[in-house]
């Protein structure tokens, strides 16, 4: 605690990086903004999303491709000449980025994946379920393209819920209740699940 503070070496500083970096900040912020818009929240997974402008906009979409793809929670951000019909468009300092006006079919259901792991979560958390306790799950959902996506990632979502079993059931049952409404992504779409100790 009583140790100077490490002095940076002048020969690592890479100004053209640092650049880079304050580029790759406004475009996340004013993609960030679009999400905000387009009523996308962060946790939800995007596909490809552009980002269009001048020429350091466009290198710093080529050079730090994995570390925009992590900051926005996407597959892939490309640059491009315009921004692109069907999406929502926000200004930034030497440029403009975008993000699609809503989620495809695939995307949505991986959003509802998403939502549902952290509610179970939550709800293991509540009921007082510390990591190493399993638990035994059944689920409901009446979408067939949100149900067909839960069970073909179902090995990976019972890996992060501590799921030793799951299955899906027309009426869960179990000691604890999960009831996730998802009418934001999609009118209608709840979904239902009970679990109990593994």
């Amino acid at each position: 605690h009583y140790c100077d503070y490490p002095k940076g070496d002048r020969k690592y500083h890479d100004e053209k990086l640092e650049k880079l970096f304050e580029t790759a900040s406004k475009m996340t912020e004013a993609l960030n903004s679009a999400r905000q818009e387009a009523k996308l929240k962060h946790r939800w997974p995007l596909g490809e999303l552009f980002v269009s402008g001048d020429a350091k906009v466009k290198e710093a979409a080529e050079h730090l491709q994995p570390v925009l793809v992590n900051w926005n929670n996407c597959s892939k951000v490309s640059f491009a000449a315009e921004a692109h019909a069907g999406f929502i468009s926000k200004d930034f300092d030497g440029g403009k980025a975008s993000v699609p006006a809503a989620l495809d079919a695939s995307l949505l259901a991986e959003a509802a994946l998403r939502e549902f792991a952290r509610a179970v979560q939550e709800a293991r958390k509540k009921n007082a379920f510390v990591v190493r306790d399993s638990i035994s799950l059944q689920v409901h959902c009446d979408d067939p393209q949100v149900l067909g996506h839960f069970k073909a990632k179902a090995a990976g979502l019972q890996a992060e819920i501590g799921a030793k079993e799951m299955s899906f059931a027309v009426a869960p049952s179990g000691d604890y209740a999960v009831d996730v409404d998802l009418r934001e992504l999609k009118p209608g779409l709840k979904l239902h699940a009970k679990f109990s100790k593994a």
